[in-house]
């Protein structure tokens, strides 16, 4: 783990995103009670899916809790405690805990790129993007859709397949 400094407008953002809830579990925490305050992003120059924790005087905690080759969708299931991301150029989505362990290939069938993906924590389902174009000579084969499966793994279905033009990010709100 390495302590980083951010500059003033990004500590704010940050703490802004790293607070905001996706269900109870995330405003009351996992079983130990603590509340969760914490930032997760993917870098795809570096291949990092990193934590960042805020400490004091706007200095945060930066932790590896995963490697690929170019990971670049990201998001969190606290009731696990799990990160989902994909990787565009392994053409997977991974999983792994928080706190760095268990790391996993979540799905590789049938992928494309996955430019966006989105927890449902309630139903307990990923949502993602997914498009692929494959050429062979002056044959073309492409598809863009988004599709989910439950966490699972267990029924994949393909939500939308049709009028989309490369579909990127995907967010799931529960009215």
């Amino acid at each position: 783990m390495t302590r980083v400094r951010l500059p003033w407008m990004l500590r704010y953002v940050c703490v802004l995103l790293a607070v905001l809830p996706h269900s109870s579990a995330a405003r009351s925490g996992p079983a130990s009670g603590k509340e969760l305050n914490f930032l997760v992003y993917a870098s795809g120059d570096t291949g990092e899916v990193v934590r960042l924790t805020p400490g004091r005087g706007g200095v945060w905690t930066r932790a590896v809790i995963d490697r690929g080759i170019r990971p670049v969708a990201v998001d969190y299931d606290p009731v696990e405690q799990r990160v989902y991301w994909s990787d565009v150029e392994n053409r997977c989505i991974k999983r792994v805990f928080l706190n760095g362990t268990g790391s996993e290939v979540f799905m590789t069938r049938f992928m494309g790129t996955v430019d966006g993906l989105s927890v449902d924590v309630a139903n307990r389902r990923l949502y993602f993007s997914n498009m692929n174009s494959v050429r062979a000579g002056t044959w073309i084969s492409s598809w863009q859709r988004i599709e989910m499966v439950d966490l699972d793994r267990r029924n994949r279905k393909r939500v939308i397949e049709t009028d989309l033009d490369k579909p990127r990010a995907v967010v799931v709100h529960r009215g």
